[in-house]
Protein backbone atom coordinates (compact mmCIF):
# COMPACT_ATOMS: atom_id res chain seq x y z
CA UNK A 1 0.00 0.00 0.00
CA UNK A 2 2.67 2.47 0.78
CA UNK A 3 4.66 1.52 -2.50
CA UNK A 4 1.18 2.37 -4.10
CA UNK A 5 1.26 5.94 -1.97
CA UNK A 6 4.61 6.26 -3.64
CA UNK A 7 4.06 5.60 -6.76
CA UNK A 8 0.89 8.04 -7.20
CA UNK A 9 2.63 10.74 -5.20
CA UNK A 10 5.52 10.26 -7.66
CA UNK A 11 3.19 10.92 -10.66
CA UNK A 12 1.37 14.01 -9.22
CA UNK A 13 4.53 15.21 -8.63
CA UNK A 14 5.56 14.52 -12.29
CA UNK A 15 2.39 15.89 -13.40
CA UNK A 16 2.29 18.76 -11.68
CA UNK A 17 5.96 19.82 -12.28
CA UNK A 18 5.58 18.88 -15.81
CA UNK A 19 2.00 21.41 -16.13
CA UNK A 20 4.31 24.24 -14.08
CA UNK A 21 6.93 23.73 -16.89
CA UNK A 22 4.33 24.17 -19.88
CA UNK A 23 3.22 27.01 -17.96
CA UNK A 24 6.21 29.06 -18.03
CA UNK A 25 7.41 27.83 -21.10
CA UNK A 26 3.75 29.44 -22.54
CA UNK A 27 4.25 32.38 -20.52
CA UNK A 28 7.97 32.89 -21.91
CA UNK A 29 6.59 32.04 -25.13
CA UNK A 30 3.94 34.98 -24.84
CA UNK A 31 6.74 37.44 -23.35
CA UNK A 32 8.75 37.00 -26.55
CA UNK A 33 6.02 37.97 -28.79
CA UNK A 34 4.98 40.37 -27.78
CA UNK A 35 7.74 42.55 -29.20
CA UNK A 36 7.42 40.74 -32.98
CA UNK A 37 3.69 41.33 -32.33
CA UNK A 38 4.04 45.20 -31.73
CA UNK A 39 6.25 45.61 -34.31
CA UNK A 40 4.05 43.65 -36.45
CA UNK A 41 1.50 46.24 -35.94
CA UNK A 42 3.93 49.16 -35.94
CA UNK A 43 4.59 48.14 -40.21
CA UNK A 44 1.08 47.37 -40.48
CA UNK A 45 0.17 51.11 -39.12
CA UNK A 46 3.26 52.58 -41.00
CA UNK A 47 1.70 50.56 -44.43
CA UNK A 48 -1.55 52.36 -44.01
CA UNK A 49 -0.11 55.66 -43.29
CA UNK A 50 2.11 55.17 -46.28
CA UNK A 51 -0.82 53.70 -48.18
CA UNK A 52 -2.65 57.02 -47.53
CA UNK A 53 0.17 59.78 -47.70
CA UNK A 54 0.36 58.09 -51.83
CA UNK A 55 -2.72 58.22 -51.86
CA UNK A 56 -3.01 62.19 -51.05
CA UNK A 57 0.16 62.49 -53.15
CA UNK A 58 -1.56 61.19 -56.06
CA UNK A 59 -4.31 63.68 -55.94
CA UNK A 60 -2.23 66.55 -55.75
CA UNK A 61 -0.48 65.51 -58.57
CA UNK A 62 -3.39 64.14 -60.70
CA UNK A 63 -4.72 68.03 -59.90
CA UNK A 64 -1.50 69.26 -60.72
CA UNK A 65 -1.62 68.26 -64.53
CA UNK A 66 -5.45 69.02 -64.44
CA UNK A 67 -4.56 72.36 -64.14
CA UNK A 68 -0.81 72.30 -66.49
CA UNK A 69 -3.35 71.00 -68.86
CA UNK A 70 -6.07 73.85 -68.49
CA UNK A 71 -3.47 76.55 -68.36
CA UNK A 72 -2.23 74.75 -71.81
CA UNK A 73 -5.61 74.81 -73.05
CA UNK A 74 -5.73 78.52 -73.24
CA UNK A 75 -5.06 80.25 -76.38
CA UNK A 76 -1.65 81.48 -77.31
CA UNK A 77 -3.46 84.81 -78.54
CA UNK A 78 -5.04 85.15 -74.62
CA UNK A 79 -1.54 84.36 -72.85
CA UNK A 80 0.02 86.91 -75.46
CA UNK A 81 -2.97 89.78 -74.90
CA UNK A 82 -2.50 89.21 -70.71
CA UNK A 83 1.16 89.40 -70.80
CA UNK A 84 1.32 92.37 -72.97
CA UNK A 85 -0.98 94.27 -70.88
CA UNK A 86 0.77 93.95 -67.77
CA UNK A 87 3.99 94.16 -68.91
CA UNK A 88 3.17 97.46 -70.61
CA UNK A 89 2.33 98.63 -66.98
CA UNK A 90 5.89 97.81 -66.00
CA UNK A 91 7.43 99.41 -68.47
CA UNK A 92 5.05 102.73 -68.04
CA UNK A 93 3.66 102.54 -64.20
CA UNK A 94 2.08 105.97 -65.00
CA UNK A 95 -0.30 104.07 -67.64
CA UNK A 96 -1.96 102.95 -64.43
CA UNK A 97 -3.57 106.84 -64.40
CA UNK A 98 -4.35 106.81 -68.37
CA UNK A 99 -6.47 103.58 -68.56
CA UNK A 100 -9.78 103.63 -68.87
CA UNK A 101 -12.06 101.63 -65.90
CA UNK A 102 -13.19 99.19 -68.63
CA UNK A 103 -10.00 98.07 -69.89
CA UNK A 104 -8.56 98.20 -65.69
CA UNK A 105 -11.54 95.62 -65.01
CA UNK A 106 -10.82 93.66 -68.06
CA UNK A 107 -7.21 93.21 -67.54
CA UNK A 108 -8.05 92.44 -63.48
CA UNK A 109 -10.83 90.05 -65.08
CA UNK A 110 -8.55 87.68 -66.82
CA UNK A 111 -6.02 88.01 -63.93
CA UNK A 112 -8.45 86.55 -61.64
CA UNK A 113 -9.34 84.12 -64.57
CA UNK A 114 -6.18 82.65 -65.42
CA UNK A 115 -3.66 83.65 -62.95
CA UNK A 116 -2.60 81.58 -59.94
CA UNK A 117 -2.97 81.72 -56.23
CA UNK A 118 0.25 84.19 -56.31
CA UNK A 119 -0.25 86.34 -59.24
CA UNK A 120 -4.43 87.25 -57.96
CA UNK A 121 -2.88 88.35 -54.43
CA UNK A 122 0.76 89.96 -56.33
CA UNK A 123 -2.13 91.81 -58.59
CA UNK A 124 -4.29 92.47 -55.70
CA UNK A 125 -1.20 93.95 -53.73
CA UNK A 126 -0.01 96.03 -57.32
CA UNK A 127 -3.89 97.63 -57.37
CA UNK A 128 -4.20 98.65 -53.55
CA UNK A 129 -0.78 100.32 -53.91
CA UNK A 130 -1.98 102.15 -57.36
CA UNK A 131 -5.67 103.39 -55.25
CA UNK A 132 -3.32 104.77 -52.12
CA UNK A 133 -0.90 106.70 -54.37
CA UNK A 134 -4.25 108.65 -55.37
CA UNK A 135 -5.40 109.01 -51.97
CA UNK A 136 -3.90 112.21 -50.02
CA UNK A 137 -3.85 110.34 -46.88
CA UNK A 138 -1.84 107.77 -48.08
CA UNK A 139 0.42 109.14 -51.12
CA UNK A 140 3.50 110.22 -49.27
CA UNK A 141 3.55 106.83 -47.61
CA UNK A 142 3.77 105.16 -51.06
CA UNK A 143 5.64 107.92 -53.08
CA UNK A 144 8.50 107.93 -51.33
CA UNK A 145 10.49 105.39 -53.66
CA UNK A 146 9.64 105.63 -57.52
CA UNK A 147 10.38 101.81 -58.16
CA UNK A 148 7.64 100.66 -55.44
CA UNK A 149 5.03 100.06 -57.98
CA UNK A 150 6.87 99.28 -60.47
CA UNK A 151 9.02 96.16 -58.63
CA UNK A 152 5.24 94.93 -57.66
CA UNK A 153 4.38 95.24 -61.31
CA UNK A 154 7.53 93.38 -62.61
CA UNK A 155 6.78 91.21 -59.42
CA UNK A 156 3.18 90.45 -60.87
CA UNK A 157 4.57 90.00 -64.82
CA UNK A 158 6.90 87.37 -63.36
CA UNK A 159 4.61 85.23 -61.67
CA UNK A 160 2.02 85.50 -64.89
CA UNK A 161 5.27 84.06 -66.67
CA UNK A 162 5.55 81.35 -64.13
CA UNK A 163 1.96 80.34 -64.38
CA UNK A 164 2.23 79.79 -67.90
CA UNK A 165 5.50 78.57 -68.90
CA UNK A 166 7.39 77.68 -65.78
CA UNK A 167 10.25 79.84 -65.81
CA UNK A 168 10.99 82.02 -62.93
CA UNK A 169 12.86 85.29 -63.67
CA UNK A 170 13.96 88.44 -61.12
CA UNK A 171 11.70 91.30 -61.40
CA UNK A 172 14.73 93.13 -61.16
CA UNK A 173 15.56 91.89 -64.63
CA UNK A 174 12.65 93.06 -65.49
CA UNK A 175 12.79 96.74 -64.30
CA UNK A 176 16.84 96.53 -65.60
CA UNK A 177 15.74 95.82 -69.34
CA UNK A 178 13.60 99.11 -69.22
CA UNK A 179 15.71 101.67 -67.41
CA UNK A 180 19.01 102.43 -68.74
CA UNK A 181 20.46 103.89 -65.54
CA UNK A 182 19.40 101.53 -62.93
CA UNK A 183 22.68 101.02 -62.61
CA UNK A 184 23.93 103.93 -60.47
CA UNK A 185 23.95 103.44 -56.83
CA UNK A 186 21.05 105.50 -55.73
CA UNK A 187 18.49 103.49 -57.99
CA UNK A 188 19.99 100.35 -56.95
CA UNK A 189 18.97 101.23 -53.26
CA UNK A 190 16.11 102.05 -53.98
CA UNK A 191 15.33 98.94 -56.17
CA UNK A 192 16.62 97.19 -53.52
CA UNK A 193 14.41 98.65 -50.72
CA UNK A 194 11.09 98.43 -53.23
CA UNK A 195 11.91 94.57 -53.13
CA UNK A 196 12.27 94.00 -49.58
CA UNK A 197 9.09 96.51 -48.65
CA UNK A 198 7.28 94.86 -51.49
CA UNK A 199 8.28 91.18 -50.46
CA UNK A 200 7.47 91.69 -47.03
CA UNK A 201 3.62 93.08 -48.09
CA UNK A 202 3.13 90.05 -50.32
CA UNK A 203 4.05 88.06 -47.13
CA UNK A 204 2.64 89.91 -44.40
CA UNK A 205 -0.33 92.05 -45.69
CA UNK A 206 -0.11 95.93 -45.45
Amino acid sequence: MELIVAIVGALLGFIIWAAKKGIEKAIISAIGEIPKRMHDTKMEELKASNSLFIQKDQQVETRDLQVDNYYRSISGKTIEQLFSKWTDMVADVKKINKIKVDDINKMLKELMMYGSTESVHIGSVFMQISYRLQEDDYKNEYSDNPFLLMYVGAKLVASIKKDFTGYEVDPRDLLRMKINDIHTENKEILLSEAKERIDKICKDGF
